[in-house]
């Protein structure tokens, strides 16, 4: 006979057993310890999240101070203790760029623009006897030279006298005041009111987003009529302005005397400097050139400011009157956080993303910008 060892016939049931229990305790340490992380990285997901959002709120509060400081240090600079109200040009304090201030963390960028260098398309909503018929040839000649820049055709005048004016007559050639269903675009009528920007041209006949822009580089949509500046006005509008009052001829020599002769202190020496000019009697001089089409002097500016603080960036812009005050008050804001923004699939969304994205301040040259 032969005898068998129980130890060789297989492993002691106690053995198994602990063996088993060892594996179930290690996956549950497993399971247990990824569950741990899981909910570690979830906080810390949400830790980093709130922080974020933490800062970029307080970069935001600080971006907003800091423009309204800006906003309050450029109502003083333009007051009547530090600026003289009877002549506004290029050579003044307010107008002289600035480089970029650091901070903390980010820097501040910020610029003054006469708004009265540019004709105000508000011009054209006044009757057809108040309306300044040079005004209106300069900007048709302004922008047909923006339209052909882009190919296409030049809008009607007409047609945003008559989006501006208050009758609902359409006004010559090309006037509309009625926009029935076009291209999916619903039927509307023309608001017959001063605008508040110059891009709500785009909705006129004739223009799109493009020219629109285009257009801001020699207009602007001020709450009262304007003259414009002739001492900050640049060298394409002053050609197109002695065009327009030169039987649609150019004029070279007078553009070219007026950017060597200003700044005109006063419109009585801008007449009677023009008068020797032009060897004409000042009021001749007066009567081509009234003071509702030039001025030496503006109470419209625009204060642009561009703020970066951490991954904030905000763009603000302010309009300054100060006409029949000692101090200029702020009509309008407008603050804009610029995001991170995807391609743009179009060329109307890029056209808009260049206008987001551009400089807030460019150097100030004299040229249409």
């Amino acid at each position: 006979m032969h005898s068998t060892s129980p130890g060789r016939v297989g492993s002691h049931p106690m053995t198994s057993r602990y063996q088993r229990c060892e594996g179930i305790a290690l996956l549950s340490t497993m399971i247990l310890l990824l569950a741990v992380s899981s909910v570690l990285a979830t906080i810390f997901y949400r830790h980093q999240l709130a922080t974020g959002m933490a800062a970029r709120a307080l970069h935001g509060d600080q971006a907003t101070l800091l423009a309204l400081s800006a906003e309050s240090w450029v109502t003083d600079l333009l007051s009547d203790r530090q600026d003289n109200r009877a002549s506004d040009h290029l050579d003044e304090n307010w107008a002289q760029p600035l480089p970029p201030l650091p901070l903390e963390g980010g820097e501040l960028r910020g610029c003054l623009h006469d708004l009265q260098a540019k004709i105000n398309i508000n011009n054209f909503s006044l009757p057809a006897e108040q309306r300044p018929a040079l005004l209106v040839a300069t900007w048709q000649q302004l922008l047909e030279e923006s339209a052909a820049t882009r190919q296409q055709q030049t809008p009607a005048v007409a047609a945003v006298i008559d989006w501006l004016d208050a009758d609902d007559q359409p006004h010559g050639d090309g006037g509309r005041e009625y926009y029935p269903y076009h291209d999916g675009i619903a039927e509307r009528l023309p608001p017959n009111r001063a605008v508040s920007d110059v891009e709500e041209l785009a909705a006129v006949e004739g223009f799109d987003i493009g020219l629109s822009q285009l257009a801001q580089r020699f207009s602007s949509a001020l709450p009262q009529p304007t003259a414009v500046n002739i001492n900050t006005a640049a060298p394409a509008l002053l050609a197109a302005l002695a065009r327009a009052n030169n039987g649609n001829q150019p004029d070279q020599p007078l553009v070219d005397w007026l950017q060597a002769q200003r700044p005109f202190a006063s419109m009585e020496a801008f007449y009677r400097a023009l008068a020797t000019f032009s060897n004409q009697d000042q009021a001749t001089v007066a009567a081509r050139w009234p003071a509702s089409v030039v001025t030496v002097a503006s109470d419209y500016f625009a204060l642009i400011a561009d703020i970066r603080l951490g991954t904030v960036q905000l763009e603000y812009r302010a309009l300054l009157d100060r006409r029949d005050r000692a101090r200029p008050v702020v009509v309008a804001r407008q603050l804009q956080w610029v995001p991170a923004i995807a391609p743009p699939s179009s060329d109307e969304q890029r056209l808009r993303q260049q206008r987001e994205l551009a400089p807030a301040c460019q150097v100030t040259t004299g040229q249409l910008s």
